[in-house]
């Protein structure tokens, strides 16, 4: 509709019809869903810049008009350090014209591989578009565009960059969850859903000696259907690093851990566990994973 330079685009509906075309699109979708809410959503627009001033003021003269225009979606695909200080400024400005406001794609890239400091800047990034949208009141509601870096249109786009959700590619959660939940009133490590609710338990024990120590963990099928041919992902909070397991094929990446069934146990029961376990060193503290997945799903702990 409106383009990087702030005019209009040159599409077929432009070249025939001019301007005209948005408010009859807009008349027409009304006219066949009247209880529709109808938004216009863009990219870039998440600002005050020249880009989102043409949609303000298109779409007020459209509301002058008549036209039903219940909102409009700020994609918000964001850069770290990169999101708008008048982001809630920009927002507010649009439900000022009586429109309900949304963050409808958000994700927030970073030049890879990743780091702790990327991460803590992404992570104060992913708060301050919670709080933008919660300081409107008439924004309803932000969407993330997916949710594990594992499954992004990013690399694919902008080659170099990624690790722009919020859980990593091993369906753990990274710092900009922790500041996602609190910006929304939550409190890191609250109470989880009750044992046996969800389809997987693990309990994980360990023995430490000065620099190592021996990790235990239980798998619990606390669903209904049989689990197979299973893949435990784990994130060591403390930088610890396996260097010998059994009962499973393990592999470490960095922090994360994945263990894979061997032949013998790669099926469980529902009401049945398997154990696993691990010889592992430490340096400093040895601090327990508080996450565990379990073919992608997250397990209760405990």
């Amino acid at each position: 509709m409106i383009g990087d330079d702030a005019n209009y685009r040159n599409s077929f509906w432009y070249q025939k019809l001019g301007t005209t075309y948005i408010a009859e699109a807009f008349r027409a979708a009304r006219a066949a869903s009247p209880s529709a809410k109808l938004y216009i959503n863009d990219y870039n627009i998440d600002g005050v810049n020249a880009k989102s001033t043409m949609y303000y003021n298109m779409i007020r003269d459209l509301k002058a008009q008549g036209v039903p225009i219940d909102g409009i979606g700020f994609q918000a695909h964001l850069t770290v350090g990169g999101v708008p200080g008048d982001m809630r400024a920009n927002l507010q400005r649009f439900a000022d014209l009586g429109l309900d406001v949304r963050i409808t794609e958000l994700d927030i890239r970073m030049q890879t591989p990743a780091d702790a400091t990327k991460l803590a800047r992404q992570a104060a990034d992913y708060a301050a578009v919670v709080n933008a949208c919660l300081g409107v009141s008439r924004c309803r509601g932000i969407t993330i565009w997916g949710f594990t870096d594992k499954y992004s249109w990013v690399p694919d786009v902008f080659p170099g960059q990624g690790a722009a959700l919020i859980y990593d590619a091993n369906y753990q959660p990274k710092p900009a969850y922790t500041s996602t939940l609190e910006a929304l009133g939550g409190t890191p490590g609250g109470p989880g859903p009750d044992p046996g609710t969800g389809p997987c338990r693990v309990t994980y024990r360990t023995n430490d000696w000065q620099g190592g120590f021996t990790g235990n963990v239980t798998i619990a099928n606390t669903g209904t259907a049989a689990i197979s041919s299973w893949s435990l992902v784990w994130t060591f909070p403390g930088g610890q690093s396996v260097s010998q397991g059994w009962n499973g094929t393990y592999s470490q990446s960095g922090a994360t851990v994945t263990v894979r069934n061997v032949a013998y146990n790669g099926s469980i029961a529902p009401g049945q566990s398997t154990q696993i376990g691990f010889n592992g060193t430490w340096t400093g503290s040895n601090p327990a994973p508080n996450a565990f997945s379990l073919n992608g799903t997250a397990c209760t702990v405990g």
